[in-house]
């Protein structure tokens, strides 16, 4: 696959002068290219690559329940409930 393999984080934008941007990165380090974008926005952007491979497990192997249970966590994730 052609993407920027995960894992990836939403994280505030320690630049960000309202206090409401969000980046995109790895833990523990800030991404040398910035898109700044809504919370939102960044969880969806950052569970990407898990959603991605959640539909190829779904597709691939079918409705089991680790390949369900993989998917609950990334929808988890780019919703916001990943705490």
């Amino acid at each position: 696959m052609k993407h920027t393999p995960g894992p990836w984080i939403a994280m505030p934008d320690p630049d960000s002068i309202a206090g409401d941007d969000f980046v995109i990165g790895r833990e523990g380090n800030r991404p040398d290219e910035v898109a700044v974008c809504s919370e939102r926005d960044a969880r969806l952007i950052a569970a990407a690559p898990e959603l991605l491979e959640a539909v190829y497990r779904i597709l691939t192997f079918g409705a089991r329940s680790d390949t369900l249970a993989f998917a609950h966590k990334a929808y988890a994730k780019a919703i916001g409930f990943d705490a």
